[in-house]
Parts: C-alpha cells; sequence; structure tokens
C-alpha cells in the first residue's frame, strides 16, 4: 500500500471525524486529491480558511473554534508526509500556533504552563471544569499517540471535563515539536511523573486523584508508566501497541514515521529500538492501580496474538475490553468507546458525577 493510499485512509477509518474535522472538509479533501491535489495543499489551505476566520471574530467562541480547527487541519496535512520534512514541520508549527492563540478562547480555556523533564522546557496545557469550585478534584494526564498530539485531544479533554475531570496534555519523545529536541526512544515515565508533579502544584487538583489515558503508542506508554508511577489513580490504556516486535507487520507509512519519530534513524536501528521499548505484556504485570484496556477486534496495527498475550498477562485489577467491529483506537466506533472510557476513568477519579470547578491558578 502506497503513501498516499495510507494518508486517503484515514479519510475512511474515522480518526479524522471522531477527532473533530467536520464532515465537509473530509469530503472536501478527498474530493481536491481526486482531482490532483496533494494532501498537503488541500488540508493546509482548509486550516488557512479557518484562519481567515477566525480573524474576522476578536473576542467570540467562534474564534477559538476556528483557530482550533485551523490547528486541527494543519495536524491532518503532516499526517505520513515524509518526503518534504521542511513542509511537514511547517504544518507541525503552524498547529502548534494555532492552538496557542486558540486556547484563551476554548470553553473551558487551555491555560499554557511549562513542564520540564531533565534540561528540556515543554509546553503543557491544562483545562479545568467550569463552575465555582467546591472541592479538590481529579485530573487525567492524556498521552498521544506516535502520530497524535497534544492539539488533537480538546474532544475527549471535553469528554473528562463534562464529567468534573481537569486534563493536562503534552507531546513528549517523539511527538510533535518535542521529537525535534527528544526522539522516541526514551521512556515515557520519566515525562508522565514530571506532569503528575506539576499537577500536585495546581490549587483545587487533588493529588490523591490523577489518572492516565494514553491512545494507540502513548497506551503502551500508559501502561508501562502505571507499572511504575504509584501516584497514579487510575490509567486507561486505548488501543496501545502491544509489542515493538511486532514492527515488521505494520503499514510502510506507520514504519516511516516510527523511522521519523526516532530521529531519522535507520530502519534497522528503529526495529531494534521498538522491540527494547515496547513489550507491554511484561509492564502490565506490575500494574497496582486500576487499569481499562480497549481494543478493536479488527485492529489493522495490533496482531489478534499480541491482544491474547496482553489479556492473559493483565492482573485482576485490569479490565480488558476488545470491541467486535472496532479498528485500531476503535475511531470507527467512537461514539460507542469514547463516552464509555471517560465514565471509567472519571469514576475511578472520584467524580462520576459532575463537580463544578473555577479556573484556579498553578500554586
Amino acid at each position: 500500500m502506497s503513501l498516499d493510499t495510507e494518508r486517503m485512509a484515514f479519510l475512511e477509518k474515522g480518526r479524522l471525524a471522531a477527532d473533530g474535522i467536520p464532515y465537509g472538509d473530509l469530503i472536501g479533501v478527498k474530493d481536491a486529491v481526486g482531482h490532483g491535489v496533494r494532501w498537503f495543499d488541500a488540508w493546509m489551505a482548509a486550516s488557512e480558511r479557518y484562519e481567515a476566520l477566525a480573524d474576522r471574530r476578536n473576542t467570540s467562541a467562534s474564534r477559538g473554534a476556528w483557530l482550533w480547527l485551523g490547528a486541527l487541519t494543519a495536524h491532518a496535512a503532516q499526517l505520513y508526509w515524509l518526503d518534504d520534512l521542511d513542509e511537514k514541520r511547517s504544518a507541525e508549527d503552524r498547529r502548534a500556533a494555532l492552538y496557542e492563540q486558540a486556547a484563551d478562547y476554548l470553553n473551558p480555556p487551555a491555560i499554557r504552563l511549562a513542564l520540564e523533564v531533565a534540561a528540556t522546557t515543554v509546553p503543557a496545557y491544562l483545562r479545568l471544569p467550569a463552575g465555582p469550585r467546591m472541592q479538590p478534584i481529579g485530573a487525567a494526564i492524556l498521552l498521544g499517540g506516535l502520530d497524535s498530539t497534544k492539539e488533537e485531544s480538546r474532544l475527549f479533554e471535553d469528554l473528562l471535563l463534562e464529567r468534573g475531570v481537569a486534563t493536562l496534555t503534552f507531546d513528549g519523545p517523539g511527538q510533535g515539536l518535542t521529537a525535534r529536541e527528544v526522539p522516541l526512544g526514551c521512556r515515557f515515565d520519566a515525562w508522565v511523573s514530571a506532569a503528575v508533579t506539576l499537577l500536585t502544584q495546581v490549587e483545587g487538583i487533588d493529588a490523591r486523584r490523577i489518572g492516565l489515558v494514553g491512545r494507540s503508542l502513548g497506551g503502551s506508554y500508559a501502561l508501562q508508566t502505571a507499572a511504575c508511577e504509584r501516584r497514579l489513580r487510575a490509567c486507561v490504556a486505548w488501543g496501545p501497541l502491544v509489542r515493538g516486535a511486532s514492527y515488521d507487520m505494520l503499514p510502510e507509512g506507520v514504519r516511516r514515521t516510527f523511522q521519523y519519530a526516532c530521529g531519522g534513524i535507520a530502519e534497522d536501528r528503529t526495529r531494534e529500538l521498538l522491540t527494547g521499548l515496547i513489550d507491554v505484556t511484561d509492564d502490565v504485570k506490575g500494574l497496582s492501580c486500576p487499569t481499562f484496556i480497549l481494543q478493536g477486534k479488527h485492529d489493522q496495527l495490533v496482531p489478534l496474538e499480541d491482544m491474547a498475550a496482553l489479556e492473559s498477562a493483565a492482573p485482576a485489577i485490569v479490565e480488558t475490553f476488545t470491541h467486535e467491529s472496532g479498528t485500531h483506537g476503535c475511531h470507527n466506533v467512537a461514539a460507542v468507546v469514547r463516552p464509555v472510557m471517560a465514565d471509567w476513568l472519571s469514576s475511578r477519579l472520584g467524580a462520576s458525577q459532575p463537580v463544578p470547578v473555577s479556573a484556579g491558578g498553578v500554586s
């Protein structure tokens, strides 16, 4: 399957729609590419249209929505766009810049914080449920996958915020702009531990009620981290990759994106790195907090035997659920599975019913 074909598959498999890209844009890009327009150009044109709409509104919620859609469509432009890295990076820069502009206009707003890990500082965005604070609340750290970033997690954040759970997002090693400084290959646990510490410094966050949710490769990181970070109250692994040794079974675009995230290293070195980095069948044995693992039976990236091995290795505190018609990440059934994950996590964080919270600062 060519990279062009793999990119076009994003239009059909539900992920872009589930993350908030409007149907009209999906159809528009499909039509444009069918008439010879490059995938990158079609999505960047959509991003520019949303930015132009936002520029006509200075203080309204519409401005925030359009800036965010501009960031989201710029993100789509760079998916599997690996032959021209200057163009890919220009889309990454645009995505980050538009989201930063959108942050204050979101409802509730995204508060930019600084996440420090060793000698690296990256932006992290905190969102707090709307309304007056009546008691300390729980919070969830959201981890993106191989080619997903903090800017595209807004709709899942909203599900948690509606349930009274604060959210914190950031890009770690190999993700977003962070990949330029820190490539994939570092274990994620140090980054999540730094995020937990950052949340404990936020006024009104209950340090005893911090959870973690990771999607795709982020789900693998979530399981790794929950096995060693004892401050976590609950963990959701959303379509995790199970074994790095399954690298050769991945589509070409995914393999090449792994190489990019690893700093552009050779494929044999990427394969070796992932084989040593990811085997969550071992990680789950060390889990000590309640954990929910979601998989799709028709996951095109994770072999069924890997799913079975993960389920067999999981201790009793782990709940596993394989959706009968789900693909990777179950994006094709997002309206069903995403609320289930949000319900499960919020109930473990003591906020199964909405808890009014006001915007607070970092103490």
